[in-house]
């Protein structure tokens, strides 16, 4: 399984573009457009790779992580 986290950045450019509301990233891990989006592009991705390497399945996750977080150091 692959964790997905959202740009932020990204997200809420794509959030204007398709008309939600709420650009939090809870909301937009939940918001169809949003899952869509990703998913043709881990198959896109998917289809560059060999079988064993490729993402079976995925999941976004409903929070931004940012450098200097707990996630991510801050050179990242």
């Amino acid at each position: 399984m692959a964790l997905i986290v959202l740009d932020s950045d990204a997200a809420a450019a794509f959030a204007a573009h398709i008309g939600a509301t709420d650009a939090s990233a809870a909301a937009l891990a939940t918001h169809p457009a949003i899952y869509a989006a990703v998913e043709a592009a881990v198959n896109a991705g998917n289809s560059t790779l060999s079988r064993p390497e490729q993402i079976k399945c995925f999941s976004i996750l409903p929070a931004f992580w940012e450098p200097g977080g707990e996630e991510i150091t801050p050179t990242m």
